[in-house]
């Protein structure tokens, strides 16, 4: 008598992309509040919504924000004569961000300083497998969310950079 076994496997790779109903807040409020808080930490200047004619009017656009990443889940079903068994494995692989903006500093009608600045981060995913596979899911995005916040910050930081030196190196008026 030859013993009944069956078989099944599947494992299937999923390519994930960060999108805005997985962070919590706006991701331009976001990036205009880090902007805010880290000019005021470390910029030669102050922002302000008010528009003035003497003031530096400045001009960010998003040319690419993604995040994304892979996530692989595998399932493995085998069925004994009196037994069965089930395995669930699923892992998270590292997140990658790309973060391409074109600034623009104006002064009165003319470009004072234009840049394009790109900022591709990989953030690895430490927690890349559990057995709590919700906390391993809430593990993931928290990851994506991270890598795409760190891009942002890099960037601003540059920015900011940037910005200082063109501030500093035009004459005051009157001078």
């Amino acid at each position: 008598m030859l013993p009944l076994i069956i078989y099944n496997s599947q494992e299937t790779d999923l390519a994930v992309t960060l999108g805005q109903s997985s962070i919590e807040r706006n991701y331009i409020d976001f990036f205009k509040e880090s902007f805010k808080r880290e000019s005021q930490r470390t910029g030669c200047y102050s922002l302000t919504d008010e528009k003035d004619d003497d003031a530096y009017l400045l001009e960010v656009r998003f040319v690419t924000c993604l995040t994304k990443s892979r996530y692989q889940q595998r399932y493995l079903l085998l069925f004994l004569f009196f037994a069965a068994s089930v395995s669930v494995q699923e892992i998270g692989y590292p997140s990658q961000t790309d973060l391409i903006l074109d600034v623009k500093l104006i002064k009165g009608n003319n470009s004072v300083f234009e840049k394009k600045y790109s900022v591709i981060r990989a953030q690895p995913f430490i927690n890349a497998q559990t057995r709590k596979l919700e906390k391993l899911r809430s593990d993931f995005v928290t990851n994506m969310v991270e890598s795409l916040s760190l891009s942002s910050k890099e960037g601003i930081e540059r920015i900011i950079k940037d910005i200082n030196l063109i501030i500093q190196s035009v004459p005051e008026e009157g001078a």
